[in-house]
């Protein structure tokens, strides 16, 4: 016969054990797949590669540039005429317009692989400001008679600089590539919550089921909800195909009600399929990607309680198609958004 007691802690102790096999497979797939992410980061080219420029020992290619964002690496372009060049380059970059030194590469030259981009970190990471001017140097210092070339373009790129080499002017403009944005620490920390919760749910569902805590489908509306929401974050607003068309059918008719209540004389009226409106500051390039990354993740986090000082009644038209003109399947979104930006001034932004 059983004891009691036993019985008593049976389903505790299930739960128990459900809960440490799922962390322990959570912890090795964090190990397997995850932690090997994290040093990877979000580049864009600022000027491409099509000619190149020898560089003799001693001398320095120059560029000056425009970036709004951070600056975490820049890759260059080289190619190789010859033999493999040995010794050190040196990258400096400095404030155009103040000539203060902000940050500096010393890497050798053997590892080098032509005709693609070489990252080259910068020690400190330099913060991006809207409109920031920047002169980039790079000097290569040679062991050997072998000697690199700097990837250019063809002619002097539109609304960009012309590069120079020891004060000879290039027709051209350096060939770069920016990281401005690493995963981090920040993927582990999302992996880790998810699926962290997702295991906690799952031994909740063992206990409730062998302790007989929870009416069937009581238990299944908890799982459906809790395993929904940790859904919602996985697969974020955008991430569905055609999802973007039901969201700006929502955006469109919170807008059509907020312009209903403001004082301006213009109405909104029926909207075609063809337009979207928006409150003015409701967009981020980032969230309005449908190939979603870690990124969408992070910004979805870390904007969803962010405010805006726009009114409840501002809008903006934009060429994005919509659903349908029909508003009657999109009254309940419609009415949360509307909500937001009528009792939550300044207030919260997708």
């Amino acid at each position: 016969m059983k004891n009691p007691k036993q019985k008593k802690y049976t389903p505790l102790l299930a739960a128990l054990a459900t809960l440490i096999v799922l962390l322990a497979a959570v912890v090795l797939l964090w190990l397997a797949e995850v932690r090997p992410q994290v040093t990877k980061g979000r580049s864009e080219i600022i000027t491409d590669f099509l000619r190149a420029e020898l560089i003799h020992d001693g001398e320095t290619a120059e560029q000056v540039f425009t970036y709004d964002k951070d600056l975490l690496t820049i890759g260059l372009e080289f190619y190789l005429p010859g033999e493999q060049p040995s010794g050190a380059l040196e990258v400096v970059l400095y404030d155009a317009d103040t000539g203060a030194e902000l940050s500096r590469s010393v890497g050798t030259m053997d590892y080098i692989v032509p005709d693609q981009y070489t990252t080259l970190g910068l020690d400190p990471a330099v913060t991006g400001r809207e409109g920031r001017r920047y002169r980039l140097t790079v000097t290569p210092h040679y062991t050997t008679d072998a000697i690199l070339a700097v990837g250019h373009s063809d002619g002097v790129a539109l609304w960009k600089e012309q590069m120079s080499v020891s004060g000879r002017a290039v027709d051209g403009t350096m060939a770069m590539q920016i990281t401005y944005q690493r995963i981090g620490g920040y993927l582990t920390r999302f992996f880790l919550l998810v699926a962290g919760l997702a295991a906690v749910l799952a031994a909740f569902a063992v206990w409730t089921v062998l302790g007989k805590k929870l009416a069937l489908h009581r238990l299944v509306f908890v799982l459906v909800l809790g395993f929904g929401l940790l859904y919602s974050f996985v697969l974020p607003p955008y991430a569905a195909p055609d999802e973007k068309y039901h969201i700006n059918q929502s955006f469109t008719l919170a807008s059509r009600w907020a312009n209903d209540l403001s004082r301006e004389e213009w109405r909104m009226g029926r909207v075609p399929t063809t337009t979207t409106f928006r409150r003015v500051g409701d967009e981020d390039a980032d969230l309005q990607n449908e190939n979603t990354t870690v990124f969408t993740w992070e910004a979805f986090t870390s904007q969803l309680l962010t405010t805006t000082e726009e009114p409840f009644d501002s809008h903006q038209e934009y060429n994005e198609l919509q659903t349908d003109q029909n508003p009657l399947l999109y009254l309940a979104s419609a009415a949360a958004v509307s909500v937001l930006t009528v009792m939550m001034p300044p207030s919260i932004t997708w």
